[in-house]
Parts: C-alpha cells; structure tokens; sequence
C-alpha cells in the first residue's frame, strides 16, 4: 500500500513535508532504539511525530 502512495502522489508528499524528503526506516527505528533505552526512562505516554516536520504544517 505504502509502494502504491509513493508512487502515486510521491511529490505531493515531499513537497508538503518541511524536510523535503520521505523518511527512512532507519530514522524510525532509531526514535524506537531510543524508546526502548534507559534514557527515555522518564518518558511516558508521548505520541512523537517521525515526519521530518509535516504534522507542523
């Protein structure tokens, strides 16, 4: 399904998100690393938008 939005309105997506680019898994998965570490231990309950900016627009 993600293949077919990319592919269909790919440019409509990167030119409204402020990084103009479409995210990597790696950048996802490094918000998770971080989540499941000892550092986020104090952080409970959090939505974190991984967009690269578009929820801000």
């Amino acid at each position: 399904m993600t293949v077919d939005l990319v592919a269909a309105r790919g440019d409509v997506l990167i030119a409204a998100t402020p990084s103009g680019r479409l995210g990597q898994a790696s950048e996802v998965a490094s918000v998770v690393l971080f989540l499941c570490s000892p550092a986020a231990s104090f952080v409970n309950g959090e939505t974190i938008q991984v967009n690269g900016g578009l929820h801000m627009i």
